[in-house]
């Protein structure tokens, strides 16, 4: 499968919400969107609760919370 990064992408705009759900590659996926999360901060919605990405995530000023009655947890940065 050909991929590439979202940050590649060259996006215009901001970005308010990414939802991720890459079957184990999420840590993968926030990579390729460093610039993106640094530069506007969106809301991440992942299920994932990996400790790799709670470090990446934490580590660009990211807290979390769980979604009621889902297994989906939600990022947010609070300068956003």
């Amino acid at each position: 499968v050909m991929t590439c990064s979202i940050d590649s992408l060259g996006l215009q705009g901001p970005v308010r919400v990414i939802k991720i759900d890459a079957e184990g590659h999420d840590t993968i996926v926030l990579r390729g969107a460093t610039r993106l999360l640094q530069a506007t901060r969106p809301t991440v919605i992942i299920e994932s609760v990996s400790e790799e990405v709670r470090q990446l995530l934490g580590a660009l000023g990211y807290t979390s919370e769980v979604a009621p009655g889902s297994s989906n947890v939600i990022y947010h940065h609070p300068a956003a």
